[in-house]
């Protein structure tokens, strides 16, 4: 189920330029190619594992956007049928909106991290950041880049050893 777009109230761009500049500030990060790599150029193994993890996305995307719709539809029923209320409810208990949903959070983490384990086995120049993968790959209008770009940060974060965890 699509989301209805009155019921996310982020910048799209904003959050998509936030996310994609963020994992910059981690010194480790530079552990990653620091160019630009269409899906296209990518090394075939990112190209299987972007199907896979776009499958697994819209199915999260799906299903947060059902929870989603509840929750704003709830608490603006509470709030006497006053939708801007009702909303602002929702993203006082949830601020990231739908990409709050367990399901998002889990998919973005779990391919963040099998993005670094196929990065490790290949060589520099043929690495792509995890950031890109998961967000710059996807259409710029899809549904799921909108819910992305509504997290705050990205859900990883650093072992003792410096890796991602």
């Amino acid at each position: 189920m699509a989301l209805p777009a009155k019921y996310m109230v982020h910048n799209s761009e904003t959050g998509f330029q936030r996310l994609m500049e963020a994992p910059k500030d981690i010194p480790q990060h530079a552990h990653f190619c620091a160019k630009e790599i269409d899906l296209k150029e990518a090394h075939p193994e990112y190209g299987s594992l972007f199907g896979q993890y776009q499958e697994r996305l819209r199915d999260a995307v799906a299903e947060a956007g059902e929870w989603w719709n509840a929750v704003v539809d709830s608490l603006v029923e509470n709030e006497g049928g006053d939708f801007k209320k009702g909303l602002v409810a929702a993203y006082s208990g949830w601020p990231a909106g739908p990409s709050s949903n367990d399901r998002v959070v889990e998919a973005v983490r779990e391919y963040w991290l099998k993005v670094c384990r196929v990065g490790e086995t290949l060589k520099k120049a043929d690495r792509v950041a995890p950031e890109l993968f998961l967000l710059g790959w996807l259409p710029k209008k899809s549904v799921e880049r909108t819910v992305l770009t509504g997290m705050p940060y990205w859900p990883i974060g650093l072992d003792a050893q410096g890796m991602w965890c």
